[in-house]
Formats: C-alpha cells, sequence, structure tokens
C-alpha cells in the first residue's frame, strides 16, 4: 500500500475528485470531520490545525481559531449545497414556461395596483 497523498488545501483536494457526486461525498465527509474539530475545540478549549485522513489522502490545514474553522465550515456547506442543486439540475432539467402578460394584474403588466399610473 502506498503512502497517503497530502493536500494542503480543501481546494486541492476537491480538484482531485473527478465527478459531481464523488466532490460532494468528499465534502460532506469533510464538514462532518471539521464539525468534530471544532467540537473538540469548543468543549475542552484546546486547539490544534485540523487533519483530516480518509486513508488514501490527508488535509492538513491551519486554522487561526474557532471562529475562522466556523466560517469555513459555512463556506463549505455552502458550497455543498450549491453542488446538490447543480446535480439536480443536471438529472431533471430545467423548464420555461412562457406566459402572456394579460394573465397578470399586478403593476408592470397592465393592472396598475390603483396607483393612478
Amino acid at each position: 500500500m502506498s503512502a497517503p497523498v497530502i493536500y494542503f488545501s480543501v481546494r486541492q483536494y476537491l480538484e482531485s475528485c473527478n465527478s459531481l457526486e464523488a466532490k460532494i461525498t468528499a465534502l460532506d465527509n469533510i464538514i462532518m470531520s471539521m464539525i468534530g474539530a471544532l467540537a473538540t475545540a469548543a468543549t475542552t478549549g484546546e486547539y490544534s490545525e485540523y487533519r483530516f485522513d480518509d486513508g488514501q489522502s490527508r488535509i492538513e490545514v491551519i486554522y487561526r481559531d474557532p471562529a475562522s474553522m466556523e466560517k469555513a465550515i459555512s463556506g463549505l456547506q455552502h458550497l455543498t449545497d450549491m453542488l446538490r442543486a447543480r446535480l439536480f439540475n443536471n438529472s431533471v432539467g430545467r423548464i420555461t414556461r412562457l406566459v402572456p402578460g394579460e394573465n397578470f394584474l399586478g403593476y408592470g403588466c397592465g393592472g396598475g395596483w390603483g396607483y393612478g399610473f
């Protein structure tokens, strides 16, 4: 068995994933691991660098404080949500529905809303 590949940023690790599903899975694993490290820092007051090791690869990132780690977790969660939405849109597709303007009664669509325009 070869030595694991070491990444020094989450971005490098995500670039090594070759599919959208793999990136989502990797982000979920990273977020869960970071939440565990953040919980340890919050309950014990001991704070060390964040490390993620899945056996094949390893991520080593140093955060200044728990607040910066919390901000990183929020950003990664937002990225995961965007990737899930993209995956859903790729599988389902998008539909555009064109509707004539006469069907709307609001302002700007012919109705006026009673403002005297």
